[in-house]
Parts: structure tokens; sequence; C-alpha cells
């Protein structure tokens, strides 16, 4: 996440997009949708260690859900 801040979109965010597409795969790039919120990268994760934070799974989960719709049709959007 702080690379992305730093350098911008990365090399391999594009490589697992050109090969999830023709896989039937649907990527959701959570590193743009994290980086939207405008938080400190540190918000994202534990003090202990790096696994995410309370905030940082809801980001994520947000944004997956967000992509669900467009992925499966309407049906998704109902609770």
């Amino acid at each position: 996440l702080r690379g992305f801040e730093a350098r911008g979109p990365d090399q391999l965010s594009d490589r697992l997009a050109a090969w999830a597409g023709p896989h039937g795969v649907h990527l959701v790039n959570l590193l743009p949708v994290m980086a939207a919120h405008g938080r400190s990268w540190d918000a994202y994760y534990l003090t202990c260690d790096f696994h995410w934070s309370r905030y940082g799974n809801r980001v994520a989960a947000e944004a997956v859900q967000a992509a669900l719709p467009g992925i499966y049709g309407e049906a998704a959007e109902r609770p």
C-alpha cells in the first residue's frame, strides 16, 4: 500500500488484471480504493503486525460488495 502511494499503479496489478479477464476471474484492485479514502496507511493495519485492522477490513469489504452487482447483476444488490 505504501508503494502505491509513493510510485502509483504497480505492474503486478496490471499483470493480474490482464490474466484475470481471460480466465473468468473478477479482480477487485483494492490499492486505488484504499488510497482514495485519504487516511494514513497505518490506519489499515493492526499496530502489532501487518494484518488489516477493523478499518482496513471494512474498506476492503465495502469495495468487494460494491463490485458484486457488476459481476453478478441485480441479484447481488439484494440483502
